[in-house]
């Protein structure tokens, strides 16, 4: 027992330095970056908690009036209750108890950490007889050549996106090298980060979909395979029941249901069909979409229809509270109805949104100025100012720029995709691994060729699936992609740290040290 104990502590220290190493880009920087849905995550953790009667009133951090508020008194129009339901509290309440215990530098830490955990987890059990430096070395990696650094300083749940997609690997994967409790930990971490970003659920189901067929092929027994998908989809369904559990008191306190903005209309209205639908439908005297009032707006993007507060682009924000729920409850048919109408068009547009979303790979949100969220007209008055750190220095809107700007961080993410992408096509074309590939070695579990590969291909599936879900439904963004793509070079490091980079000789059996 003594000895399991000393070990588990061992590895949460060894997570602990490789979470230090992960908050270089914050330290540079002075603080922790912030985003302006930062801010509805904090009010929303903390309404939650006054409805729970945890947090008094008096004892709030949010300031008197803050304009990104839930309501003050219940049933009240509010533009926060329409739109929060998009923003999980489920990472907003740990969000905010850490903020309260220490600061956001803590929140940051605590995100690294996570990160640097399901590394861990994954480095061991993939290769177990590799020297803890090794770990070590393969954080650095991380840190200095990939975006992750910048996602684990960056007070909001993206970062939990790869986090989960190393638990995904490590629970489909790997579950018979965890033991108990790192078994037990990887699927906690799992189920957070599903259950903290509605997308990464979908992402989820498709690599449940594809490992079904990759590990059959790697000749895991139908038996094994039916329990290891099995726990995923009750991860997935956890993660849905928490997130509906959570708002049952924010909206008993509020008074009315939290809304979700009209994603899909907006989406579909910016592709360009979306807009041409609602012009040739809303030609008669009814009204059969609440958007038909501004079907003469211009709707190039998606961010212009659901945030644009200018009297002649608004679209959302410009309708009152009953339209602007009434576009939300008319959200999936509008976009359904707008589909079947002009399937082609809409399938094209689509198809272009997951293309440019694949190839978004670089940071772009976190590197945000972070004067304007304490000098904007708005945001000033939200509870941002007061809880980032070393907020009075960043007066002027363009102040507290990141020091690690865009063109830094960019090449160092270049250098390190583009290295991973060449090393690793390097160690494909290999003997042994090339044996694998092309069926001259006959699949066996047993063999980490085998698990490799499998891990690499779900992988793959993870990045095209999120590029799909996001680009088709949301929108091409850089972060959705951009906080994902660390997963290649960490598999790239992985199958190399394993298999080695020079064994050039097929085979079909196994290394004696890569049977499980």
């Amino acid at each position: 027992m003594r000895a399991s104990a000393f070990a588990a502590l061992r590895g949460w220290g060894l997570a602990a330095l490789g979470a230090a190493m992960l908050m270089w880009v914050a330290a540079v920087d002075g603080r922790p970056a912030v985003f302006s849905d930062t801010a509805l995550y904090y009010d929303q953790a903390e309404y939650l908690f006054e409805a729970l009667h945890l947090v008094s009133p008096a004892h709030a951090v949010e300031p008197p009036g803050d304009p990104a508020a839930l309501p003050s008194r219940p049933g009240a129009p509010n533009t926060s209750a329409e739109i929060d339901g998009a923003r999980s509290p489920l990472y907003g309440a740990p969000a905010y108890l850490l903020q309260r215990a220490g600061s956001l530098w803590l929140v940051a830490f605590f995100q690294a950490w996570a990160a640097a955990g399901t590394v861990y987890l994954l480095y061991g059990a993939t290769a177990p007889e590799a020297p803890r430096w090794g770990y070590l070395a393969l954080m650095g990696g991380l840190a200095a050549l990939t975006p992750l650094p910048f996602f684990a300083g960056w007070i909001m749940p993206d970062v939990l996106a790869g986090v989960a997609g190393c638990g995904l690997i490590l629970l489909l994967v790997y579950p018979d090298r965890l033991g108990r409790g790192r078994l037990v930990g990887s699927a906690v971490l799992t189920g957070f980060g599903l259950a903290v970003h509605r997308p990464n659920l979908l992402g989820a189901a498709a690599v449940a979909v594809a490992a079904m067929g990759l590990l059959r092929l790697g000749k895991l027994p139908w038996s094994q395979i039916g329990r290891r998908v099995a726990l995923i989809g009750a991860l997935a369904a956890a993660a849905v029941f928490a997130g509906s559990l959570v708002y049952l008191p924010i909206q008993a306190r509020a008074g009315q249901a939290i809304g979700t903005p009209p994603f899909l209309s907006a989406r579909v209205l910016a592709d360009g069909p979306g807009l041409a639908y609602l012009r040739r439908t809303c030609t008669g005297p009814g009204t059969p979409f609440a958007l038909c009032a501004f079907r003469d707006r211009p709707m190039h993007t998606s961010d212009q229809v659901l945030w644009s507060n200018r009297r002649r682009t608004a679209v959302f924000l410009a309708a009152d509270a009953a339209t602007r729920v009434r576009m939300e409850h008319e959200d999936a048919r509008f976009a359904l109805s707008e589909t079947l109408a002009d399937p082609w068009d809409q399938a094209l547009a689509s198809a272009w949104n997951a293309v440019q979303q694949f190839g978004m790979v670089y940071v772009d949100d976190p590197l945000k100025a972070q004067g304007f969220y304490v000098s904007d007209p708005f945001w000033r008055t939200t509870v941002l100012p007061r809880i980032l750190p070393g907020a009075a220095a960043c007066l002027q809107p363009t102040s507290c720029r990141p020091h690690v700007g865009k063109p830094v961080s960019w090449g160092l993410e270049g250098v390190g995709l583009g290295l991973s992408v060449l090393v690793l096509a390097w160690r494909l074309s290999a003997g042994d691994v090339r044996a694998v590939l092309m069926g001259r070695a006959e699949a066996d579990w047993r063999d980490d060729r085998v698990r490799l590969l499998t891990a690499l291909g779900l992988t793959l599936v993870l990045l095209t699936a999120n590029a799909v879900a996001c680009g088709a439904l949301s929108g091409p963004f850089a972060r959705y992609q951009a906080r994902l793509i660390w997963l290649v070079p960490l598999v790239t490091a992985l199958i190399v740290m394993r298999l080695g980079l020079h064994r050039r000789r097929a085979g079909s059996q196994a290394p004696a040290s890569a049977k499980a």
